[in-house]
């Protein structure tokens, strides 16, 4: 094999995951020479759950942070456990990830309704408010967060209403995505 310039090879633009590439392990003291793959480099992670056109109402709890149970449906997912039956997504390996959340709901009585995406049992950032005027009032809300997970971190729905009545959940999808 002739002896060629890096700067004058083809460029791979949408590389593998199995492609591998040449690295020195350690190369301020022992160094090695080792392989890694595309796929150990990026680590790629993503993961959904979702509802669309639910009408089963979920009693909660007045001023009570309580665990929704409405996803119906598992999406795409690559180093994360998606789970509908669950209600959860949980990460492979430890990063940052970004989590999206889009909810249609209503209540049973007109209150003021909070819902938040929670990871190992404590609120994210990812959390919005919405007060439904009426049981009729269909309410949308999105919430997005930056969060930095350790391996095996779960992600949930939960909600918070200030009055004792029900929330039915219309419409969701639950997003996780590795960013760092």
């Amino acid at each position: 094999m002739a002896i060629v310039n890096v700067t004058a090879m083809t460029e791979l633009t949408a590389p593998a995951d199995a492609d591998v590439f040449y690295v020195v392990d350690d190369p301020g003291s022992s160094a090695l020479p080792r392989k890694i793959t595309w796929a150990n480099i990026v680590q790629k992670a993503y993961g959904e759950v979702s509802v669309n056109g639910a009408s089963a109402a979920q009693s909660l709890s007045a001023s009570t942070w309580t665990k929704l149970t409405a996803f119906t449906a598992e999406g795409q997912y690559k180093n994360t456990t998606v789970s509908h039956s669950n209600d959860k997504i949980t990460v492979t390996n430890a990063g940052v990830y970004l989590v999206n959340l889009m909810v249609s709901f209503t209540t049973g009585a007109a209150t003021d309704a909070t819902l938040a995406v929670y990871y190992n049992g404590s609120v994210t950032a990812a959390k919005t408010n919405r007060t439904t005027a009426a049981s009729t009032d269909i309410a949308g809300v999105a919430a997005s967060a930056i969060i930095s997970a350790t391996a095996g971190t779960d992600f949930e729905l939960y909600a918070n209403l200030d009055d004792a009545t029900t929330i039915t959940i219309k419409d969701a999808t639950l997003t996780v995505v590795r960013v760092g």
